[in-house]
């Protein structure tokens, strides 16, 4: 049976895994490396949104960049979790959460937008 996409990342590697000598050192470092990988992810997008607002209102937000991370890093959260828990909050807006790329991908569309204007 092949993998693809979650099932690849969190069933198939960790049966090869499993396979290795010293396996659970390896998937410590695994997960790890998953881990690290959507944190930084999320830094990325969030600068890219915070730097795309401020760039578009420079004299309201430029001395107010703390705040505005604060609350987008509150937005981010909260739309997020519609994303992971059965309560699909946004689905009368057509926001489909099937995985974290297409919540990855709006979020840089949404930037791309903001960095327009």
């Amino acid at each position: 049976m092949s993998y693809a996409g979650f099932g690849l990342a969190f069933v198939a590697y960790p049966e090869a895994i499993a396979q290795l000598p010293a396996s659970p050192f390896w998937a410590l470092l695994f997960f790890l490396m998953l881990f690290t990988l959507g944190l930084d992810s999320q830094f990325t997008i969030l600068e890219t949104v915070c730097t795309a607002i401020i760039d578009a209102f420079p004299r309201q937000l430029r001395n107010r960049r703390w705040q505005l991370t604060l609350v987008l890093s509150v937005v981010m959260f909260l739309l997020g979790l519609s994303c992971v828990t059965e309560v699909r909050l946004l689905n009368h807006f057509e926001i489909k959460c099937y995985h974290a790329a297409l919540r990855s991908n709006a979020v840089k569309y949404y930037s791309l937008f903001f960095s327009m204007f």
